[in-house]
């Protein structure tokens, strides 16, 4: 896969520091596709795969908190910024999430922080309870 753009890692990097856990925060990924003009990126938390015991293959995911006047502060414009709560799972695969649409320098961006990591991506991060060990997977 390549190298996202130099722009993209820079205001993904400003978004991840907008971003704290409230426990042990899982890695942060991140997805981008460019409609036209405007750039889609999702930048979520990680699910947690617990592996043994009674809880064995359940997916955890971590508690955050997004400083939005921080997350406002990387953009150059905000178009518009809104929070989806209980989004319709059936129809929206991001949930609940944070929407932000502006201009990161020259570039539209639609930025969305969803509650959860979308299901179309493996855990990144386990946890074996047996081994009482936490391996990050990417």
């Amino acid at each position: 896969m390549p190298s996202p753009a130099p722009w993209i890692e820079a205001l993904t990097s400003e978004v991840a520091h907008a971003i704290s856990g409230v426990d042990m925060m899982a890695p942060l990924g991140c997805h981008t596709f460019r409609d036209g003009s405007i750039w889609e990126i999702t930048l979520f938390v990680a699910a947690t795969e617990i592996v043994g015991g009674v809880a064995d293959g359940r997916l955890t995911y971590s508690r955050f908190v997004v400083d939005v006047p921080l997350l406002l502060q990387a953009f150059s414009q905000v178009i518009s910024c809104s929070w989806y709560a209980g989004a319709d799972s059936n129809s929206e695969q991001l949930g609940s999430h944070l929407s932000l649409e502006g201009y990161y320098g020259e570039h539209h961006v639609w930025l969305r922080v969803p509650d959860r990591a979308p299901s179309v991506f493996e855990p990144g991060r386990v946890v074996r309870v047996h081994d009482q060990t936490i391996e990050e997977l990417w």
